[in-house]
């Protein structure tokens, strides 16, 4: 019909308009495909083709409510047409986005709650309705609402798990989310799930040592931790980590040695020659006993010591898994220690 392919030009016409940034003109064009094909429409009740063209001229201009209901309404006149569902999955995606991007969170979960329930084995909703819950978790007001939010995400996140278990990404939101609820075992059980899949992703060692950690299994939370280390020696968050653990479970030597490399790592600069900042140490020292019965050091971080107002030399062994802190006299302040640590 006339209007029909009316309806056509001028979706194509606003298109043009639209990628040359004439936004106004768009819209107006738009305006005039929906007029041309709502007629069209009228004329071939229950035309799938034309429903389908007019639920796009209103999804083009950014109006997926409307496109919605057209095509809601279309399948009760055309049921189980494919083409018409293909475009309402598509249309009610784009939504959902909508409403995020618009920080509508309430909206949003809202309306992933019933698509979930609409469609149960779609992974992509679980997600988009696990990112809602997120969001809304992340601008939320005080932690008794945040963490009923996070919770709800980190379900969502493990049902789209389950339906995609090829997604990682899917996995490690889930274990966030629950580390972020305070549900302790939900989050070691999505980090070990993690790690099943990837054993040397030290960020996600790191976060399953925060977790063990907190459920109070502090020889795990070490293993774990050593083990992150292993992979990424140079990461100082991780010494920190170790010695807080070390902390809680009560070992205070092993914590402070751990603590005073972080801080070593934290402060320190690498001296320019590790050659003549070792020969510097005066005979019969401890710097100088170290030196004469573990070799050079393969680099020494100076740094400033708040607490005593001294300069201090950590020497590091990476490759033992030792370092030596001395203070300016030659004398060993702290010998830290994370030999055990193991690929």
């Amino acid at each position: 019909s006339m209007s029909y392919n009316k309806g056509i030009q001028k979706i194509q016409d606003a298109q043009t308009l639209a990628e040359a940034e004439e936004k106004d003109q768009a819209h107006a064009a738009f305006a005039e495909a929906i007029g041309a094909l709502s007629d069209a429409s009228l004329l071939r009740p229950g035309n799938p083709q034309t429903i389908r063209n007019l639920a796009t001229a209103y999804a083009l201009d950014g109006d997926f409510a409307n496109a919605e209901n057209v095509l809601t309404h279309g399948l009760t006149q055309a049921p189980g047409d494919s083409t018409l569902e293909d475009a309402l999955r598509t249309v009610r995606a784009n939504k959902a986005n909508q409403l995020l991007d618009e920080k509508k969170y309430d909206e949003a979960v809202a309306y992933y709650g019933e698509l979930t329930k609409a469609e149960a084995n779609n992974a992509d909703l679980w997600m988009g309705l696990g990112n809602a819950y997120f969001k809304r978790g992340q601008e939320g007001g005080n932690a008794d609402t945040k963490k009923p939010d996070y919770k709800a995400s980190g379900d969502a996140y493990a049902q789209a798990y389950k339906l995609h278990p090829d997604d990682q990404n899917l996995v490690f939101n889930a274990a966030l989310a629950y580390q972020y609820a305070g549900d302790l075992a939900q989050a070691e059980a999505m980090w070990r799930a993690v790690l099943a899949k990837t054993p040397d992703d030290a960020d996600a060692l790191s976060s399953l040592g925060s977790v063990l950690a907190d459920e109070k299994k502090f020889d795990d939370a070490t293993q774990v931790l050593l083990k992150a280390i292993s992979i990424k020696p140079d990461e100082k968050v991780y010494f920190r980590q170790l010695g807080a653990v070390y902390s809680k479970a009560g070992n205070n030597a092993k914590s402070t040695e751990m603590l005073i490399y972080y801080m070593a790592l934290n402060k320190g600069a690498p001296v320019a020659s590790v050659k003549d900042a070792v020969a510097s140490a005066k005979a019969g020292t401890p710097a100088a006993n170290t030196l004469s019965s573990m070799g050079s050091p393969d680099k020494v971080l100076a740094w400033e010591n708040t607490d005593t107002g001294g300069t201090l030399q950590t020497w590091v062994y990476p490759a033992k898994g030792l370092a030596f802190t001395f203070n300016a006299a030659g004398q060993l302040v702290t010998k830290s220690d994370w030999s055990a640590a193991k690929k």
